[in-house]
């Protein structure tokens, strides 16, 4: 596989299960070039450096808490009516750079 992208929010549990994933992959002798963590849902002060290193995967980056996401989710609406400014769609757009450079 080209890339292995993990999503965890920046809890412990969070990422002790990126960790795990990762983990699986090569137990499963998976051969994968990039092992890429991404951290979601990120609040300010949110993401533990230590953690991240101690994940074996390459943190690339992190989505915001998104507001609008979260207006319509409650609403049950559907995420293709997100607004292409949100700070979301913004974050997504640079992680994709990284991870297809």
């Amino acid at each position: 596989a080209e890339a292995l992208v993990v999503i965890s929010d920046a809890t412990l549990v969070g990422l002790r299960s990126a960790e795990r994933n990762n983990a699986l992959a090569e137990e499963l002798d998976i051969k994968i070039k990039k092992r890429l963590l991404v951290i979601n849902r990120v609040t300010p002060g949110d993401a533990d450096k230590e953690a991240r290193k101690d994940s074996g995967l390459e943190y690339i980056g992190s989505i915001p808490e998104d507001r609008q996401i979260e207006e319509i989710s409650l609403n049950g609406g559907s995420l293709l009516t997100l607004k292409n400014d949100a700070v979301s769609i913004a974050a997504l757009r640079k992680l994709g750079e990284r991870i297809w450079s």
